[in-house]
């Protein structure tokens, strides 16, 4: 009955976007900016930080995707701007990594992801991939 509303009386459409910027505030963007160049800092300035790390030998990786197509959902004007389409990432729920995984390597990889987000987002082009 509500959809009937909005979509008849407001003129408005349902689009569906994997990934909302309603989610993020202000606050938690320029939280997230100042974390990731704390860590840029200290990789930088500190060239023993790599090795205190400690490895390991079989690494179980999870992640949650809170958001199924039915909740990412969003009511939108005619006039609004239609939402970029979020890269397909193949979903996995668990990776299950055999070889000999170093987290000094999955820091690493991770120090560059997120200097390449705080690029982006230095830059405007804020996305999360």
């Amino acid at each position: 009955m509500c959809r009937f509303i909005l979509k008849d009386d407001f003129n408005m459409r349902r689009i569906f976007a994997r990934f909302a910027l309603r989610l993020v505030s202000d606050k938690q963007k320029q939280q997230s900016v100042f974390v990731r160049q704390q860590l840029l800092d200290d990789a930088q300035n500190d060239q023993n930080l790599l090795s205190r790390v400690i490895t390991r030998q079989k690494t179980s990786v999870y992640f949650y995707d809170p958001e199924t197509k039915q909740q990412s959902h969003l009511w939108e004007s005619p006039s609004a701007a239609r939402p970029k389409k979020a890269r397909q990432v193949q979903a996995q729920h668990q990776k299950l990594v055999d070889n000999i995984v170093t987290v000094r390597l999955l820091f690493i990889t991770n120090l560059f992801f997120w200097a390449r987000q705080l690029t982006s987002i230095a830059t405007g082009r804020f996305s999360i991939v």
